[in-house]
């Protein structure tokens, strides 16, 4: 198996170690294990840190499950309820973790009745996931599947808190016009922020080949790290489209802090609609699903020669064939880089 393979399993230091003494893919797979191992004492010692904020909160905490041999900065607390989750959600907020998604009137009625887990984000270097989840993960059938709503569903309409019971015929109308093409999937949302981690930004623009005479756009720009760092570091032309008002912001901000607003801007807008004209490298971290319903459209957009390059840990679609996929290994992060260029055949 290989060492992708097990990124896609989450399972890279159990794949990683019977190839420590291949010639080949030896050192790459020792650095795995020692960046796993890192990530995971990272994630031990901010355990540490956020039990006693909980615990004055008064918010009791079930179990913690394990962050050991980690190759995402995820932790994952296990709580009652979602009182319980909500709460402590909010006692992180002063450790600048941030809710991902906040529900009201009847979303939030019919979230608190169906969802398993609520989720804030805090973003540095990188951004650590913090879950509480107060229902076992467990296998749905496809029937309920159809009719449990989610967040695609909660974002469609705003029902008053007595209508919550209606969502599950939201989603049944909403997947139908998916399916039959009425309605793009993910149209509410690209999905929550994750920074590229810092120390992945020169080895993803290696690998895709950034110079000083491309232009790199990049696709759900967050708070412009990819976007800085490109212009700054190759003296190219680099753009970035996002479409949370906040994160433009900061995104402007580090662009102008940098001094380099001549060359780098990141606008307000929707990446599905993004200005393409002249991009010569398009970079793309969004939720590999997303990926997928966009990537038809956008190789369409584009002019032959240029680079795409998406970065994921999960396992790309099989209609989607990326010319190369390489492993790659920083100091305190993992991932998976797949490029394309337009206009050459798949293999």
């Amino acid at each position: 198996m290989s060492l992708i393979e097990g990124v896609y399993r989450h399972r890279l230091v159990e794949f990683a170690s019977p190839l420590i003494d291949d010639p080949v893919q030896g050192g790459l797979a020792l650095a795995a294990i020692e960046t796993c191992h890192r990530i995971g004492e990272e994630l031990a010692v901010e355990v540490d840190r956020l039990r006693p904020v909980l615990d004055d909160a008064g918010i009791e905490i079930d179990g913690v499950e394990p962050v050991s041999d980690r190759q995402n900065h995820t932790i994952t607390f296990l709580v009652a309820d979602a009182d319980a989750g909500e709460a402590a959600v909010e006692a992180l907020r002063p450790l600048d973790y941030e809710p991902w998604e906040r529900w009201r009137a009847g979303a939030l009625e019919s979230f608190r009745r169906s969802g398993d887990q609520v989720t804030s984000g805090r973003t540095d270097g990188l951004t650590t996931v913090v879950r509480f989840r107060w229902r076992p993960r467990r296998h749905r059938g496809p029937a309920e599947r159809a009719l449990t709503p989610t967040a695609g569903d909660w974002h469609l309409v705003q029902l008053p808190t007595w209508a919550w019971w209606a969502y599950p015929a939201v989603r049944v109308g909403r997947l139908l016009a998916e399916r039959l093409g009425l309605r793009p999937r993910h149209r509410a949302s690209l999905g929550p922020f994750l920074s590229t981690p810092d120390s992945l930004l020169e080895p993803l623009f290696e690998h895709v080949g950034v110079t000083a005479d491309d232009v790199v756009v990049d696709l759900g720009a967050g708070d412009g790290r990819v976007v800085a760092a490109a212009a700054a570091r190759y003296g190219c032309r680099a753009m970035g489209v996002e479409h949370d008002p906040q994160l433009v912001e900061a995104a402007r901000r580090r662009i102008a802090t940098a001094g380099i607003e001549d060359r780098a801007t990141v606008d307000l807008g929707d990446a599905r609609d993004a200005e393409l004209a002249g991009a010569t490298v398009v970079i793309v971290f969004l939720p590999i699903d997303v990926v997928a319903d966009l990537f038809d459209d956008l190789m369409a957009r584009l002019a032959p020669g240029t680079r795409v390059l998406v970065h994921e840990q999960s396992r790309l679609p099989a209609t989607l064939h990326p010319d190369s996929s390489t492993l790659i290994v920083g100091p305190d992060a993992v991932t998976v880089a797949h490029v394309w260029t337009v206009g050459r055949a798949p293999r």
